[in-house]
Order: structure tokens, then C-alpha cells, then sequence
């Protein structure tokens, strides 16, 4: 068994001694022993728990997480240990997967506003900027929007690609139900004649979408619907 001072667990944990000592303070390591001058002593479990601890933070998992994984991993038996794991590995893809979604209509909104920019889209103001020159940070109209010719939503869209057989305050509900999920979309895009909306990985988001297109392709016959669901983002494409 290894009797290591706090620097030479340390060097081969490969961790400043500051980083040790604030494991200690919040509980996420202690010192097996402590020799006649008082200073700590560490053995091969140490080691080992350290390993673990760089291994979890690499996966991103807060400090506490990690702390209750580590008693778990020393102490209890595999099984528990799996179930834990996987609930914090769950938590952390859908994080992700927030983040990516994020991230990806903040790229889309640094596009819409590239492409006004463009050469010979629109001529310049005259003098300082204006509302129209196309210096604005956000693009016009509401956030996530795409250009002003861009269908707002998937029920301004339905109408011109087929005849819907639904009337009165059916035909009303559906198109509030439509207006209500296209709102959520993170991001608008045209897709050969139709429409693509691009919607986070939330929980229930890809069954609403499904039993809503589901519900429109029995009456409106005419249109195409495809969903793909990955952990970066929910995709709903529709054409006529």
C-alpha cells in the first residue's frame, strides 16, 4: 500500500496540491492517515479515486454528481451504480443536445443577418444607419423569424399546398394546434417547395409532432410529412 504526502499524490494524479486540498474541503477525498508531523498520508485508494473523479469530470458532471458516484463506486455494488450513471449520462446528453439546438439558431440568426449584408442585397443607407439598411443585430420581425417572405408558421403554409377537408371550428383548432408547436421551432427554413422546422430534443415534443401530422395527413391527403428525431434536434419537413 502506497503512503503518499498530499505533492506526490499530486504529481501522479497529475492535479495541482490546491485542487487537492479543495476535494478535501468539500468532501470529495480525505487523507488515510496522518504521519507524526502532521503531514496527510494517502494510500492506493486515493489513487483510485482520483482516477475515477478526473474520468467523471471529463463527461462534464458537477462536482457533487461525481462525489455521490464515487461513494457509490467504492462502497455499493454495480448494479446501483449503473442505474446512477446512467441517469446522470441522460441528463448530460440532453444538455447537450439544449446546447447544440441553441447554438444552432444563433448560427442560423448570424446567417439571416449575413445574407442581408450580402453585396447588392440592399443598398446602403444614406448618411447614418437606418431601420432598413440592414445593420440591425436582430433580424426584422419576431426572434427566430425567418426573412420577411418566409412563411411565419406551418398553418400559413398548409393552405397553399392542399385542400384541407377539415371546416368551421375544426379546421380553426387545427390551425391554433399547428400555430402553437410552429412557435417553438428554434429555426425556419424553406425545403423544396415546403417547409423545414427545427425544434429541440424536449421531452413529448416529437409525440406531439407525430399525432399532429398524423391527424393532418388524414385530411389533407396531398401532403408529406417526414420527423427526425435526433439528440441534437427534432426536424419536422413538409412538403405538398
Amino acid at each position: 500500500m502506497a503512503h503518499l504526502r498530499i505533492s506526490e499524490l499530486a504529481a501522479r494524479a497529475g492535479v495541482p496540491t490546491s485542487t487537492l486540498r479543495y476535494y478535501e474541503r468539500i468532501g470529495l477525498l480525505s487523507p488515510d492517515a496522518r504521519g507524526s508531523n502532521g503531514y496527510r498520508r494517502y494510500g492506493d485508494r486515493a489513487v483510485e479515486r482520483l482516477a475515477f473523479i478526473g474520468r467523471a469530470k471529463r463527461l462534464g458532471l458537477p462536482l457533487e454528481d461525481v462525489g455521490k458516484l464515487a461513494d457509490l463506486w467504492f462502497t455499493g455494488e454495480c448494479g446501483p451504480i449503473q442505474e446512477q450513471l446512467h441517469r446522470f449520462l441522460s441528463d448530460r446528453i440532453e444538455a447537450v443536445a439544449r446546447r447544440i439546438a441553441d447554438d444552432t439558431a444563433f448560427r442560423s440568426q448570424l446567417e439571416r443577418m449575413r445574407a442581408r449584408l450580402a453585396p447588392g442585397r440592399r443598398p446602403p443607407a444614406s448618411g447614418r444607419c437606418g431601420p432598413d439598411c440592414g445593420c440591425d443585430l436582430e433580424p426584422p420581425g419576431a426572434p427566430g423569424a425567418g426573412p420577411p417572405d418566409h412563411p411565419a408558421d406551418l398553418s400559413t403554409l398548409l393552405p397553399a399546398l392542399s385542400d384541407c377537408s377539415l371546416n368551421g371550428a375544426d379546421a380553426a383548432d387545427r390551425v391554433a394546434r399547428w400555430q402553437r408547436v410552429a412557435g417553438r421551432a428554434q429555426r425556419r427554413d424553406e425545403a423544396g417547395g415546403g417547409l423545414r422546422l427545427c425544434f429541440p430534443t424536449a421531452p413529448g415534443i416529437a409525440a406531439e409532432l407525430g399525432e399532429l401530422c398524423a391527424e393532418e395527413a388524414r385530411c389533407c391527403p396531398g401532403l408529406r410529412f417526414s420527423l427526425e428525431v435526433s439528440p441534437a434536434a427534432t426536424v419536422l419537413t413538409v412538403r405538398g
